[in-house]
């Protein structure tokens, strides 16, 4: 929730007592984990929600076009990363393979709930 919060203040969407009067600028806030589903995402996608858990929201001007806050998961960028190796140079796509190996032993090392742990794909083992 703080992360929220302070992007929705530098992004100028509490109401500051300043001398200029900015726009607020658009904001997105992306949550990265092994798998997607987190609960927090889900609640606070919600407006009524989010709203209720910032302190101080009825300062705020508005909220950013929604859905602004979502998640990826470590499935999703290695998705991203993969479909376009084909235009990086041979040092690139190294520095990507590496990343894609770590993210996969990442997402392989969590811990699970219910004794179900899933796959660098993304499907449970």
């Amino acid at each position: 929730m703080r992360n929220a919060r302070v992007g929705l203040l530098q992004c100028g969407w509490f109401n500051r007592n300043s001398l200029l009067d900015l726009p607020p600028r658009d904001f997105v806030l992306v949550f990265c984990s092994p798998a997607k589903g987190h609960r927090l995402v889900q609640r606070y996608r919600t407006p009524e929600r989010l709203l209720a858990a910032i302190p101080h929201s009825n300062q705020l001007r508005g909220l950013p076009q929604l859905p602004f806050i979502g998640e990826l998961s470590y499935r999703d960028i290695i998705h991203v990363l993969r479909h376009r190796q084909r235009w990086l140079t041979r040092p690139e796509r190294q520095l990507l393979d590496d990343l894609c190996n770590y993210l996969i032993f990442k997402s392989r090392s969590v811990p699970t709930i219910g004794g179900s742990r899933q796959n660098e794909m993304g499907f449970s083992e």
